[in-house]
């Protein structure tokens, strides 16, 4: 098939129908699924040797739709391996406790900026207290160093951190709060079967 390269990315917000359930999934592939949460994003990713991504979890208003999305991708008993929050927005947040109810989640990654709604303190309650239960670790770029580069290795699949950061730049021309809450959102690449010999990508950690 030739190398294969998703970015998953705060832009990417189509929404798509439910038919994951009618696409033909291989063992050694990677497949990823759009849940339609409608404003907002929720994505699921299967990788190779049946590891799981899982970036952002929709809008507070569509949990149950978000967790049958997911539900459809990852069987019962398997583990996400990560879990990437790209920033704090209710519609970005909405199933956190949900899925950190549900299944097991190797690791967390967050930009921890604080914010005043009432799903994303429910969702921040939620983290920690997995993490406590020392089933999850809680890399929140608010007190943790994650750099650009680094990278998890599952198999032939590469994930990769692009950008993210705790709190934007002082130099970049942004106004409003919304500007500024979403110019700091963390954004992963994840390569499939191809080079990943460049500049960009840190000493990959296996999984």
């Amino acid at each position: 098939m030739g190398p294969r390269s998703l970015i998953i990315a705060l832009v990417y917000t189509a929404s798509l129908a439910s038919v994951s359930h009618a696409l033909p999934v291989e063992k050694d592939s990677v497949f990823g699924r759009v849940i339609d949460t409608g404003p907002g994003l929720a994505t699921v990713v299967r990788l190779p040797g049946d590891h799981y991504v899982v970036y952002d979890v929709g809008h507070w208003n569509h949990v149950g739709r978000v967790m049958d999305g997911i539900n459809e991708v990852i069987p019962e008993g398997k583990r996400i391996d990560l879990l990437v929050l790209s920033h704090g927005d209710s519609d970005h947040f909405g199933a956190v406790r949900e899925i950190l109810e549900q299944y097991e989640v190797t690791r967390v990654l967050r930009t921890g900026d604080p914010r005043v709604a009432e799903t994303w303190k429910r969702g921040d309650k939620a983290i920690p207290e997995a993490h406590h239960a020392r089933r999850t670790t809680d890399i929140n770029l608010s007190y943790f160093e994650f750099p650009m580069g680094a990278t998890y290795r599952f198999g032939d699949a590469y994930v990769t951190m692009i950008a993210g950061f705790k709190k934007a730049p002082s130099e970049w021309p942004l106004e409003t709060d919304s500007e500024r809450f979403n110019a700091i959102s963390i954004i992963v690449r994840i390569y499939f079967r191809g080079p990943r010999a460049t500049p960009q990508i840190r000493p990959v950690v296996d999984t």
